[in-house]
């Protein structure tokens, strides 16, 4: 996807969460139910204020110099409306997220809509990337939750 027409359509048409603990491990990604105890990982970020693990300030910085600080503004915007209208149709009790005690849907949602902005952004820079793929993998019913410290993206 390099567009945001494209960008919404995916998120419009996702199958949000439908395939968790089916993904096919690559050179890049490692699934969650597949992850060595050894490999150490941290959680892609879930709260809007969070610092983009992957590009830090370099894609906002950018924006503000190409002179698309209000088509960024916007198009987050319309990528973050999007998914929420998108996520209605997951229930706020998921059962694929929850383990034991711990439900992880608000976190998952949430993670969801802060990938879906990255991904705008990275279009409104034109540099399709880490988020526009991750949002790939929501679109297909996975969970891009984590980053091994190697760079690996973990997948639910």
């Amino acid at each position: 996807m390099q567009t945001l027409p494209q960008l919404l359509d995916c998120i419009k048409n996702a199958e949000w969460f439908s395939h968790l603990g089916r993904f096919t491990p690559n050179d890049d990604a490692i699934p969650l139910d597949q992850l060595q105890s050894n490999i150490v990982w941290v959680w892609l970020p879930s709260a809007r204020d969070e610092r983009d693990p992957i590009h830090g300030e370099s894609h906002l910085n950018l924006t503000v110099q190409l002179g698309k600080s209000d088509e960024r503004k916007s198009a987050e915007l319309d990528a973050a409306k999007a998914t929420i209208n998108s996520l209605r149709r997951v229930d706020d009790y998921f059962a694929g997220l929850v383990d034991g005690p711990h439900d992880f849907t608000p976190a998952a949602k949430n993670a969801a809509q802060y990938a879906a902005r990255m991904a705008a952004r990275e279009i409104v820079v034109e540099k399709c990337g880490f988020w526009c793929d991750a949002l790939k993998l929501y679109h297909r019913g996975h969970w891009p939750c984590g980053l091994a410290l190697d760079g690996a993206l973990i997948v639910y």
